[in-house]
């Protein structure tokens, strides 16, 4: 599969190079991010797989947002929660009301900035 960059070929999913060029768009002074899909290794984590399937090329672009201060996203049932980033202070939300079983009986959360 490489790279986690194609998590079970669904939609929203895109060939690396052309996600390069939709992610260089998102304005550098960004302050909420709303996505599909989280970063890798942010809430991004199977279970039953054992890995984590979060997009390596949206980390990095997350990695250069220096005013960022949240982003919200789902995609990962599995993963549904929130998390501060030790190292850039960013609240990182899974949003994502169904489980991995797609009932929708995840809580709704609610952030405060």
């Amino acid at each position: 599969m490489g790279r986690n960059m194609h998590f079970r070929y669904m939609a929203f999913n895109a060939r690396e190079g052309e996600l390069r060029g939709r992610l260089k768009r998102i304005p550098d002074d960004t302050h909420v991010l709303i996505s599909h899909g989280p970063p890798l290794h942010v809430l991004d984590y199977i279970p039953t797989l054992r890995r984590h399937v979060g997009c390596h090329v949206l980390a990095k672009r997350v990695e250069q947002l220096r005013g960022l201060k949240a982003h919200i996203f789902g995609h990962i049932h599995e993963s549904h929660g929130s998390t501060v980033g030790e190292t850039d202070g960013v609240m990182y939300v899974n949003a994502s009301i169904c489980t991995d079983r797609y009932m929708p009986t995840n809580k709704p959360i609610i952030i405060d900035l």
